[in-house]
C-alpha cells in the first residue's frame, strides 16, 4: 500500500510542477525576475536556458541600479557589478535594447575601466536611443 501512495504523491508533484507550464508562461515569469536570477535560471535545465535566452529578446530597457540586479540592501557593500558582468548581460540583450538607464547606476567602474565599459555598451547595443 505504501508504494501506491508514493506513486500517487509523485504523480501529484509532477502534475503541479512548474514544468507543466508552457513556454510563453515561463518566459513571462522569467521576465519578472531580477537580472541575477535570470542568469541563474539558465543553469536549471536546457529548456530553461533556452527560454531564458529567448526572454532577453523582449528587454528593451535596462536599468543598472542595484534593485534591478536583485542584490539585498544589506549586502550592497560586498557586491560589485563589474564590466565583465555587464558584458554578460549585454551579450544576452544588447541587440534588443533601446535604452540603458545609467542615472542610478551603482556599477563599480573606475576611470581605468570606464572606457572599456562604454566601448562594450557601444559594440553590443547598436539600437540604443537613450
Amino acid at each position: 500500500m505504501n508504494n501506491v501512495i508514493k506513486i500517487i504523491l509523485q504523480n501529484d508533484i509532477t502534475n503541479t510542477s512548474i514544468q507543466i507550464l508552457n513556454d510563453d508562461c515561463l518566459i513571462h515569469i522569467f521576465l519578472q525576475l531580477s537580472i541575477v536570477d535570470r542568469i541563474r535560471i539558465e543553469r536549471v535545465c536546457k529548456r530553461w536556458k533556452a527560454l531564458s535566452l529567448e526572454s532577453w529578446h523582449s528587454v528593451k530597457r535596462l536599468d543598472l541600479s542595484y534593485s534591478m540586479w536583485g542584490f539585498l540592501p544589506a549586502l550592497l557593500k560586498y557586491r560589485e557589478i563589474t564590466t565583465c558582468t555587464i558584458r554578460k548581460v549585454l551579450l544576452r540583450c544588447g541587440l534588443y535594447l533601446n535604452e540603458i538607464n545609467l542615472s542610478n547606476a551603482t556599477v563599480n567602474v573606475h576611470h581605468s575601466t570606464l572606457h572599456s565599459t562604454l566601448t562594450i555598451v557601444g559594440k553590443l547595443c547598436p539600437n540604443l536611443q537613450k
